[in-house]
């Protein structure tokens, strides 16, 4: 990649015997120019080799988990055969700020994205047991 930065700089200057524009030279090495540049702008921050290799993201979930007291009510309603949209509502209005997409991740974290209603044991009135 070190390479292909010296090659651009040589662009920018109007020196360089391949290329002629930086789209063709990308075109030529077949990456984006966003993606590029974005690269060589942080080589020019920091003309370092570790500056060339793709970065890591911080974990995001630890920062951004909803309460555990509120998914515990969010499961508790779930029970009660409430969708995701009224649940957002009811939580509202103990004014608890929640999204529906919010209570449909819980929903999935608990394994209660999709629910089957219990069926209550009722007499086999089949053909078998009639008279």
């Amino acid at each position: 990649m070190l390479f292909c930065i010296y090659e651009y700089e040589a662009i920018k200057n109007k020196t360089s015997k391949k290329f002629k524009t930086v789209k063709a030279f990308c075109e030529y090495h077949n990456f984006s120019r966003q993606n590029f540049l974005k690269i060589y702008h942080r080589w020019n921050q920091h003309p370092d080799m570790n500056s060339l290799v793709p970065q890591k993201r911080a974990p995001r979930f630890a920062a951004r988990r909803t309460d555990l007291q509120i998914e515990d009510e969010v499961v508790l309603l779930r029970k009660s055969f409430l969708n995701r949209y009224v649940i957002s509502q009811v939580l509202k209005s103990k004014a608890i700020t929640i999204s529906s997409s919010t209570v449909y991740n819980i929903f999935r974290r608990n394994g209660l994205n999709k629910l089957v209603r219990v069926k209550s044991e009722l007499p086999n009135f089949s053909k078998s047991n009639r008279r």
